[in-house]
């Protein structure tokens, strides 16, 4: 991974992070606390079945086709195939478990869950097949795009008057014309033919399960604590909560920029030694940078906030401060992750998440009823740390057997 390619791709990930962040501003204003709060719940109901709907695909498509770029016809037709079918199939369940709930005036709006599951999975996939084959370069112009699109969309929307439902059907106009256009761009790396191949696809079910499993537990923690909290509190609070989640989770995607990167360039390092090394020095350098931005962040949050958002979500300053320190420990543990994932993703990998993910469930049902809101970033944090522990530990001993 050259110090060139994640500059660039950190600034890709900077300017593309002002689509999400100024849609999340859009929807704010324009919705209010409580109507923003359904649009983040149906939009996570959406996400969560993407994460279930993908089967692992975001790993081992990498893992396939970084040192084989010749299999890219392969799988970018067995990523329209999960995408089309498993989408939907995935969005019933989720739906159905956490949705039951909401008002039945809402349901038409939470029904957009079916729409967007599958799109954010074939665009998450699209993406991901860039960076596996090293065109770098088109993955940035891509999440540029598709943040572009979706500020826009948001704008026209919101200057439209529109209502929950109509934003939900903007965002999906969004990730429609992005996946499209991303399939286009591929295309003639395939060599302008798709031919789906399941022997390829289940070369990879082993090592994409393990993945899976890992990755899907990651998320629900980031998910979680808002699913337990709309069952605790009025929607009103949902949507100032949802504020602080979603810039917790855009102040995530430099270490995840850096850990999408470290992947390939681990896997073509000769020796786990020196895959050791790579990741010891990428981390340090993370963690160097990401503790100074996190502490101008947390100057800055108390006013910036409500100024930006409109006084009605000045209840979220504290919540985004108390995610603060969960994020320093999430960026180590990306690039821990991409160490283990390249040596063969070892199934202690995917105990240690799962694990985490059950103590941050317990805790987030412990202690919501008492502390409110605030308890999901705390309890959060106390995830995390136990995560890099366990990850921690597992690679050291992996680095000593050599």
């Amino acid at each position: 991974m050259t110090i060139a390619s994640t500059i660039l791709t950190v600034l890709a990930r900077l300017l593309a992070m002002v689509g999400p962040f100024g849609v999340s501003v859009i929807t704010a204003r324009a919705l209010g606390p409580e109507d923003r709060g359904l649009y983040f719940l149906v939009v996570s109901y959406a996400q969560i079945a993407a994460q279930i709907g993908n089967v692992g695909l975001h790993s081992s498509n990498t893992y396939l086709v970084a040192a084989h770029p010749e299999r890219v016809r392969y799988i970018l037709a067995n990523t329209l195939i999960v995408s089309v079918i498993l989408g939907p199939l995935a969005a019933w369940p989720t739906v159905w478990w956490f949705g039951s709930d909401i008002a039945p005036a809402a349901q038409s709006s939470i029904a957009l869950a079916f729409v967007l599951a599958p799109l954010i999975i074939l665009f998450l996939l699209v993406s991901n097949i860039a960076v596996a084959i090293g065109r770098v370069g088109l993955y940035n112009l891509l999440i540029i795009f598709s943040g572009t699109l979706a500020l826009g969309s948001a704008g026209v929307a919101a200057a439209l008057g529109a209502d929950t439902t109509e934003f939900l059907w903007a965002a999906a106009a969004g990730f429609t014309i992005s996946s499209v256009t991303g399939i286009l761009a591929l295309m003639p790396d395939c060599g302008w033919s798709l031919r789906p191949s399941f022997a390829l696809f289940r070369s990879g079910v082993t090592y994409s399960m393990r993945a899976y499993f890992a990755t899907l537990a990651g998320f629900l923690m980031t998910r979680i604590g808002i699913l337990i909290l709309q069952s605790r509190a009025d929607m009103a609070v949902v949507g100032q909560f949802s504020i602080a989640q979603q810039i917790a989770e855009g102040l995530g995607l430099l270490p995840s920029t850096v850990g999408l990167l470290l992947m390939p360039s681990l896997m073509r390092l000769p020796s786990r030694k020196d895959r050791a090394a790579e990741t010891w020095r990428i981390g340090l350098k993370l963690a160097a940078a990401i503790t100074v931005f996190l502490v101008m962040l947390a100057a800055v949050i108390p006013v910036a906030l409500p100024l930006v958002f409109g006084r009605d979500y000045a209840p979220a300053v504290p919540l985004v401060l108390a995610f603060l320190p969960s994020i320093f420990l999430l960026s180590i543990v990306i690039v821990v992750s991409q160490f283990l994932s390249s040596e063969g993703f070892p199934l202690a990998q995917v105990g240690i998440w799962i694990a985490a993910t059950v103590l941050h469930t317990a805790l987030s049902i412990a202690l919501i009823p008492h502390f409110g809101a605030i308890a999901i970033p705390i309890s959060f944090t106390i995830s995390m740390l136990l995560i890099l522990i366990g990850l921690s530990a597992l690679a050291v001993q992996m680095t000593r057997k050599g």
